[in-house]
C-alpha cells in the first residue's frame, strides 16, 4: 500500500495512526513510474474500467481528490483513486461494488495514534452536547478553484435550522479551512468569516478545533486534520460541502445522516449572470466541447480555455 507525500498532506501514515498496515512511503514521481500503468483523471460521468481485468502488475488510478491506497486488487496496486465519484455506477459495476466495500472496511479500522484519539476524547468531553451537529464549511483553495459550491453558508445555515427544528438543543461542531492559503501556490484565499458569522447566529451551542487541542504544540496539518475528521464523525448529523472529498471521508461509512450542500459564491454567482445574459455562455460551452473536456463545468471554461491558448501561443 502506497502513502504519498504531497502538499494536501504531508505526514506520515504511522504517524497519523496505530494500524499495522504494510504502507511504504512515496512521493508524486511514482505517478510518472514507466513500469506502472497510468489511468488518469477518472470523472463521474463516466464509466471506471474494470481494474482487475488490466494486464498490469502495478496500476495507478490517479484522479484529482482521493489519496487513499487500497491492497492488491487483483494483484494490482492502486495509489490513487476517487471511489465515491461512482457511487452511483456500482450497481452496474460489481468489480466496483467490492472495491467501495474493501475501502469502507479499511476506513472504519482506522485507529488514530494515541495522542489524536486523547485530543478527541478530552474536546468530546468538554464541548460535546447529548446531540451534536458536525459542519464542515470547505473555503481555502475552493473559493476560487470550486466557486460553484464554496458559497454555501446559506444553505449550511438552512440544514442546521431544519434539524435544530428537532433537536432545538444540539451542538454545533464548526471544522472549516477558511482563510487557509492555497496549499499548491501559497497564495493567501479570501477570507469569509465562517466561524463568526455561525458564532453571531447560533451562539455558544458553536465549537471548533484549534492546534492548542493537540498537544506537544502540533500545527494545523494533517494531525489536526485528522482531529476534526474524527470529531466530525462522531457526530449525530453531518453538513458538508459538495465536491470536498474531506466532507465525503466524514460520512463515507454511512453511520450518519448526512447531506453534501454547494452554493455559488458572490463573484461566481455574478459571472454566471454576466455570461447568461451576454450570450457568452452558450459560445464558451461550444468551445469547450471542441478544445476541452466534454462536460467542464461552467466556472472552469474560462481559466482552462485560457491556459490552452497560452500554450498554443508558447509553441508557435
Amino acid at each position: 500500500m502506497l502513502w504519498p507525500i504531497n502538499p494536501e498532506c504531508d505526514v506520515a501514515f504511522h504517524d497519523l495512526f496505530v494500524n499495522d498496515w504494510p504502507v511504504e512511503m512515496a512521493d508524486l514521481s511514482v505517478l510518472n513510474d514507466p513500469h506502472r500503468l497510468i489511468v488518469r483523471r477518472f470523472i463521474g460521468w463516466r464509466k471506471m474500467p474494470n481494474v482487475a481485468d488490466m494486464e498490469a502488475d502495478d496500476l495507478v488510478v490517479s484522479t484529482g481528490s482521493w489519496l487513499f491506497a487500497s491492497r492488491n486488487q487483483q494483484n494490482h496496486q492502486i495509489l490513487h483513486t476517487d471511489f465515491w465519484n461512482h457511487l452511483e455506477l456500482a450497481s452496474e459495476d460489481p468489480h466496483l461494488v467490492a472495491l467501495i466495500g474493501r475501502t469502507v472496511d479499511l476506513i472504519r479500522d482506522l485507529r488514530p495514534v494515541p495522542q489524536i484519539q486523547s485530543a478527541v476524547d478530552a474536546f468530546r468531553a468538554e464541548y460535546f452536547r447529548p446531540r451534536m451537529i458536525g459542519l464542515h464549511l470547505r473555503r481555502g483553495d475552493f473559493v476560487d478553484r470550486r466557486p460553484h459550491v464554496s458559497g454555501n453558508t446559506a444553505q449550511v445555515m438552512a440544514e442546521v435550522d431544519r434539524i435544530l427544528a428537532v433537536e432545538p438543543d444540539a451542538g454545533i461542531l464548526l471544522c472549516s479551512d477558511d482563510g487557509a492559503p492555497d496549499v499548491q501556490t501559497g497564495t493567501e484565499t479570501k477570507v469569509e468569516g465562517v466561524h463568526t458569522k455561525f458564532w453571531t447566529r447560533y451562539g455558544e451551542r458553536v465549537v471548533w478545533t484549534t492546534s492548542e487541542h493537540i498537544r506537544s504544540g502540533f500545527i494545523r496539518d494533517g494531525r489536526h486534520a485528522l482531529l476534526d475528521l474524527w470529531l466530525l464523525r462522531s457526530t449525530d448529523y453531518f453538513i458538508g460541502t459538495s465536491s470536498s472529498s474531506f466532507s465525503q471521508l466524514a460520512h463515507v461509512t454511512g453511520d450518519i445522516p448526512a447531506v453534501l450542500v454547494s452554493g455559488g459564491t458572490l463573484k461566481h454567482r455574478r459571472r454566471e449572470r454576466i455570461l447568461y445574459w451576454t450570450g457568452s455562455s452558450a459560445i464558451l460551452q461550444m468551445l469547450a466541447r471542441r478544445y476541452l473536456e466534454p462536460y467542464v463545468q461552467s466556472h472552469e471554461m474560462v481559466p482552462l480555455l485560457w491556459q490552452k491558448l497560452k500554450r498554443r501561443l508558447g509553441r508557435s
